[in-house]
């Protein structure tokens, strides 16, 4: 009789212990389950900090650019940037309510091409940095000057004649035929180039490249001449200059005669325009091996003078005439003579403010992430 109560003791003994075990998994599980749920949160949370400081760090970058694109010929290489942008760590956020960035004073540096920056950025709590972030941040400066055409040495729409011994150092092209007659006849640091037909005698072929791209050449048009009207100090068609000119632009409305030695000049003419003189490099506030003369005309150029530093530029034919040499450039929309012994230097330093301008706008050359 009493067998089967102990079975039943024992059967409800083995289930309790089993029961228990149960429980005890339950338990395990839940908080398995509760651990790693806390750990995924923690990870969340440390992502959306570490996300707030780089966004952060982003935002500094971006008010950087957004700085030097107000003016960035008077800003390049200046630290007035401090007046917009935090340059320490900050007591407020100013990203959002927990990111922060500051750029140090000495994590800025300039050169004559490029700025390399490093920005910071910040995740606080308080007063407590839970994440940080730096980017590395190189831009390229942006540059005016007169078009690259106005440097590329002689450039000729129609032929290119020498008509004897020529000792060129740089650059000629013409999108017509070149000819060279004379048999002693040199060139340096430089290529002779055109879309026609080429007889040079005696030159090395390493110097010349036949059948070449034509080149576009600009236009003095009325835009440009009216441009000029409005901004010169003196209309005069008979000119005799001596000496530094200051910048100043001398505008005709017809044929222009100079005569004279001078520098830092704009000579501009509606017609015609014949130099019997000479031009020198420099000027005020220019550099001492600077360009500062240009020559323009919607008619044809005559040169006769002594040697010239000067940017010629001209939709008619171009002539040079007696010994004089030129150092600078020549761009004429038709056809390019020289007659008789001929000594041409390219110079690619110009200084002139009133050649059509060419702009290459700033550029970022790298946006990366900085781990220390």
């Amino acid at each position: 009789m009493h067998q089967p109560l102990l079975a039943y003791s024992q059967q409800r003994g083995t289930v309790l212990v089993i029961g228990l075990i149960l429980i005890l998994v339950a338990s395990i599980v839940t908080l398995a389950s509760m651990r790693s749920g806390l750990l995924q949160e923690r990870m969340a949370a440390n992502q959306n900090f570490n996300t707030i400081a780089f966004l952060a760090a982003e935002t500094g970058a971006t008010s950087f650019i957004h700085w030097l694109e107000e003016d960035p010929k008077a800003h390049w290489g200046t630290s007035t940037w401090q007046s917009k942008l935090p340059h320490q760590a900050t007591q407020a956020p100013n990203v959002g309510q927990l990111g922060y960035f500051w750029i140090s004073s000495n994590e800025v540096h300039w050169s004559d091409s490029q700025v390399r920056v490093k920005i910071q950025g910040h995740t606080k709590v308080h007063t407590t940095v839970i994440a940080s972030a730096q980017l590395r941040l190189t831009l390229s400066k942006p540059n005016w000057g007169p078009d690259p055409i106005f440097s590329s040495g002689i450039v000729a729409q129609g032929n290119l004649r020498i008509n004897g011994n020529a000792q060129l150092i740089g650059n000629a092209h013409t999108n017509g035929d070149f000819r060279i007659s004379g048999g002693n006849s040199t060139v340096t640091n430089g290529q002779l180039s055109a879309h026609g037909q080429m007889q040079l005698n005696n030159i090395n072929e390493a110097f010349i490249n036949p059948q070449a791209d034509k080149v576009t050449i600009p236009r003095v048009n009325h835009e440009f001449l009216t441009k000029m009207a409005d901004v010169a100090t003196t209309h005069h068609c008979d000119l005799n200059l001596s000496g530094d000119q200051n910048g100043q632009v001398y505008y005709c409305n017809g044929n222009t005669k100079i005569q004279g030695n001078f520098s830092n000049a704009t000579i501009v003419s509606t017609g015609d325009i014949t130099q019997n003189g000479a031009t020198t490099l420099g000027g005020a506030n220019k550099a001492s091996d600077a360009i500062t003369v240009a020559i323009i005309a919607q008619g044809d150029i005559t040169f006769n003078g002594a040697d010239v530093h000067a940017v010629f530029w001209n939709n008619g034919n171009y002539r040079h005439n007696g010994s004089g040499r030129v150092i600078g450039n020549i761009i004429s929309g038709g056809n390019i003579t020289r007659n008789g012994q001929y000594q041409f230097e390219q110079n690619q330093q110009i200084d002139n403010a009133f050649l059509p301008q060419h702009h290459s706008p700033m550029r970022i050359l790298k946006w990366s992430e900085v781990f220390t």
